[in-house]
């Protein structure tokens, strides 16, 4: 068939018509009304035009504008997959992802290859009660629907309707289909190559939460590794080491605060602008014998330094130091790294 591009005053022309209750193809007719040929879309008699410049195509033989290509590409995709049995299913991703404490994103993905579904039984426009699919297609004891679209998709009302009937469904969309195609290529298209994506399928929701579930287990224990590596770091107080007494004596989740400063600048070194709020705490000494080193003995304190929110500045000046606090903590990203910052400090009245 001759399938030279027509011009957009033929928008109305199309090569496929129906021929006693079957659809044909321009190429499979006679020449002008010998075609006997009504439009798929309308049902009003065509005319096989089959000349030597334009490409060969239907049109309505009594004048009649309207633009049946729509119609003509719904109705040719319900039949080509019912007569074919079968229908290709594109590659299938699923991702998911979640954030960790310090912002870093962490992802889940399944991929499923493309493959052909072939069905026992297709059967078109059977009503379902709620919503009539295109083409409702078994498989064994397996029910699918599959929607045909060509310019309008599947409405939020539909799609609510066919979740809630727990069939799936897949939409083909033929919508850079045109009427004017060779039957071969329309064929290909429809059963393998054009757009089509599920509305609804429940075993790809079983397995994005799934997805959800497994990442969810990897981002606590994520969280909770970042978070022992800085309370480690940290770690201001140590129950099994204080022997202090007296008011100097922090409880096991407790810190000596001994003072604090904030400020800020930038850095010629670094080409940077930085930000510093410490906190000056007393940290128990430690020491311990190696292979090259013997400890005698230790005690007392040793000034650590700890960030904190510059929002906490204003409590920070009416507080009088060395006094014994509890600190809350919170995660942040500082150039990219993890770093817990104290977020709040709850204090006690002292009387040093």
């Amino acid at each position: 068939m001759n399938i030279e591009n027509i011009s957009n005053d033929e928008i109305t022309t199309f090569a496929f018509g129906m021929k006693n209750g079957h659809i044909v193809s321009i190429s499979d007719v006679e020449k002008g009304l010998a075609c006997n040929c009504e439009c798929i879309g309308c049902g009003s008699p065509l005319i096989a035009r089959k000349g030597e410049i334009k490409a060969h195509h239907f049109a309505h033989h009594d004048g009649n504008q309207n633009n049946c290509n729509e119609s003509i590409l719904h109705k040719l995709g319900k039949q080509i997959i019912q007569d074919s049995n079968k229908v290709g299913i594109h590659p299938l991703i699923i991702e998911v992802s979640q954030k960790d404490v310090v912002g870093r994103y962490h992802s889940k993905t399944f991929n499923d290859k493309k493959y052909t579904l072939k069905f026992d039984d297709v059967i078109p426009e059977k009503s379902t009660g709620s919503f009539q699919p295109d083409l409702t297609c078994t498989t064994g004891n397996h029910v699918i629907f599959i929607e045909i679209v060509v310019s309008n998709g599947v409405s939020d009302e539909k799609a609510e309707k066919i979740k809630e009937y727990g069939v799936p469904v897949l939409v083909i969309d033929l919508s850079e289909l045109s009427a004017m195609s060779d039957f071969e290529s329309i064929k290909k298209s429809i059963i393998y190559d054009a757009p089509r994506y599920w509305v609804y399928h429940s075993d790809h929701e079983k397995k994005q939460q799934d997805l959800i579930n497994e990442l969810a287990l990897e981002i606590e224990l994520i969280n909770h590794k970042i978070k022992s590596l800085v309370m480690t770091k940290y770690n201001l107080t140590d129950k099994n080491t204080l022997q202090n007494t007296g008011s100097l004596s922090p409880r096991s989740n407790q810190v000596l605060l001994l003072g604090f400063s904030s400020g800020y600048g930038y850095s010629h070194k670094k080409g940077r602008d930085f930000d510093c709020s410490l906190l000056m705490c007393g940290k128990p000494l430690k020491g311990s014998s190696s292979t090259n080193y013997t400890a005698r003995g230790n005690g007392g304190y040793e000034i650590d330094k700890i960030s904190f929110d510059e929002k906490l500045i204003p409590k920070l000046n009416m507080m009088s130091f060395p006094c014994i606090v509890e600190f809350n903590f919170k995660m942040v990203a500082v150039y990219g790294r993890p770093q817990m910052v104290v977020s709040d400090i709850l204090f006690e009245k002292n009387d040093f």
